[in-house]
């Protein structure tokens, strides 16, 4: 009968464990967790409106992201859907925990490998660029593209 009573107290004792973990991930961890979806929610929000008041309209559509040396080499596939060009002039590309790349040079490739420098409405264009990152990709980075007096944020 005692083992009994030692067996439910420690199994009691876990149970309490286990609600004192839960609770501590409700009051420290999931605020912060929430605080960080609707930032990054406004600023895509943010930057769609000020591309829909000009007549672009991009969204990333895939994004695919290799290692090879001491850079990190990422193609972004790119759908223009809005009514005006969009010709970026830089790049921005922000991993969280790792900080922010500025891109030095980039291609945009349109049906195959024909070279662009402007997104034009109706294209599926290819985004290829390097950054100088060898961490493992995170499940969730920023590209942010800056022309036309606007800039677009697209999650990868």
């Amino acid at each position: 009968m005692f083992h009994r009573r030692k067996a439910v107290s420690e199994m009691l004792a876990a149970l309490i464990l286990i609600v004192i973990v839960i609770a501590g991930f409700s009051i420290l961890v999931y605020p912060q967790l929430q605080r960080y979806i609707t930032t990054s929610q406004q600023l895509g929000k943010g930057s769609q409106t000020a591309g829909t008041n000009a007549g672009v309209g991009i969204s990333l559509v895939y994004a695919y992201a290799a290692q090879s040396g001491s850079t990190t080499s990422v193609a972004a596939y790119l759908d223009s859907y809005g009514t005006s060009p969009f010709t970026p002039s830089s790049l921005i590309v922000d991993i969280p925990g790792a900080g922010a790349y500025t891109v030095s040079s980039f291609t945009i490739t349109y049906n195959g490998g024909n070279l662009e420098t402007t997104i034009a409405p109706g294209q599926t264009v290819e985004l290829q660029f390097s950054i100088p990152y060898t961490g493992a990709m995170p499940s969730a980075y920023y590209i942010t593209a800056a022309g036309n007096g606007l800039s677009l944020t697209w999650t990868a």
